[in-house]
């Protein structure tokens, strides 16, 4: 204009918006596929090698955590987890190794004999699958308690109640415990 060339005004600078901080992170993690999987082979003595194990943990492998972090925990992932437990439990309780795990416990005897006395069930359960006396577990008792309430519930099947069953009461409690938060969180 006039004689002045290229005459304008530079524009403010923007004020940089001020930033958030994010949530702060979990300081709890989630054990991921692998770890998981080689967690329930360290505590019932089953081998990640066993056919069924292997068939079942190829099957849910990508159901299963793949990072760490808690937040990216989902429904899915507790699903593959509990399919891994409940096969685990079953290699282990059809196995020889069931005696050991579980001294006391008669495997071949009817619930109603086999568990007069949950103890030969839940004892071992929560030595090797939650841990005692561990700040960031459940408490002993909550978690007795609870398998003691699913064992009474399961076993009430009266006078026809055949001694297979308690097989299956047996893995159904260790599937609970192996499957549980307990073994997942780190």
């Amino acid at each position: 204009i006039g004689a002045s060339r290229h005459v304008r005004t530079d524009p403010a600078a923007p004020q940089p918006a001020t930033p958030t901080d994010k949530p702060e992170s979990s300081q709890l993690g989630v054990r991921m596929f692998g770890e998981i999987n080689a967690s329930l082979s360290s505590i019932t003595g089953v081998s990640m090698n066993d056919a069924g194990v292997r068939a079942t943990y190829a099957l849910v492998e990508q159901q299963l955590p793949s990072v760490p972090t808690i937040e990216s925990f989902v429904a899915a992932h507790q699903i593959g987890v509990a399919q891994l437990a409940i096969q685990y439990c079953d290699a282990l309780v059809e196995s020889s190794q069931a005696g050991s795990f579980f001294p006391g416990l008669q495997l071949n005897a009817t619930p109603a004999v086999a568990f007069a006395d949950t103890s030969a069930l839940i004892d071992p359960l929560l030595a090797r699958g939650v841990g005692t006396n561990i700040a960031t577990q459940p408490a002993d008792a909550d978690v007795r308690a609870e398998l003691d309430s699913l064992v009474t519930r399961l076993s009430k099947c009266g006078a026809g109640c055949a001694a297979s069953r308690t097989k299956t009461i047996t893995k159904a409690a260790c599937a609970t415990v192996l499957g549980s938060a307990a073994l997942l969180i780190k």
